[in-house]
């Protein structure tokens, strides 16, 4: 068995001013999304060891299956950035800068780096190295406000634009293939589930 997988579970500590302090449990190889050609790993009955430690459903199941919801989440997450990263290596983006750029063209009109920072619930300070990487790409450009000369705004570039017009088709055709193991009908359950607890966590996150 590899190292990886009889290494203990860690505690992964987080500070987050909108959220406070939390541990969250993983397992130590699923921590790094830059791991790559690891495998399988993990057998199936030492996968689901892992995700079930501490977890006692004799005592509260409906609690610990809502633990491990969170773990399944969690441990998913870490590997599909894993393969995003992947797959956008060979473009110089990452996952984290693509999906900046995915709010930041969801915006109804360009934010300041506040404003986004906040959509983000994201630091000032990391939003601006990752900010100043795309503008050093190409993909943003900064901007002073043609009203309030104080403030700079972030416009995406028409580089942007081109760019996932000519990568969408496959890389969504690659997603596919990763989500393959799910029905259709599957796929749409978990979308309305997952949709209605991350409309709730930008609700409560939001109320602090």
């Amino acid at each position: 068995m590899s190292a990886c997988a009889m290494a203990s579970m860690r505690e992964v500590s987080e500070r987050n001013p909108q959220c406070g302090n939390r541990a969250i449990m993983v397992p130590p190889c699923w921590s790094s999304p830059a791991r790559s050609n690891i495998g399988n790993i993990f057998p199936m009955d030492l996968r689901r060891q892992i995700l079930n430690l501490g977890l006692d459903a004799d005592r509260d199941a409906e609690q610990a299956d809502r633990v491990l919801l969170f773990r399944l989440l969690l441990a998913s997450g870490m590997e599909l950035r894993a393969r995003m990263d992947r797959l956008l290596a060979d473009s110089g983006l990452t996952t984290q800068q693509a999906m900046v750029l995915q709010v930041l063209q969801g915006q109804a009109e360009p934010p300041t780096l506040k404003q986004l920072a906040s959509s983000l619930a994201m630091s000032h300070q990391n939003l601006k190295q990752i900010v100043s990487v795309l503008e050093r790409k190409g993909f943003v450009e900064i901007a002073l406000d043609a009203q309030d000369g104080r403030l700079r705004r972030l416009h995406l570039t028409k580089m942007h634009r081109q760019f996932w017009k000519h990568r969408n088709t496959d890389d969504h055709a690659e997603v596919e293939r990763w989500t393959a193991a799910l029905s259709n009908a599957e796929v749409r359950g978990l979308v309305r589930g997952l949709d209605k607890l991350h409309q709730a966590l930008m609700a409560s996150r939001d109320a602090r």
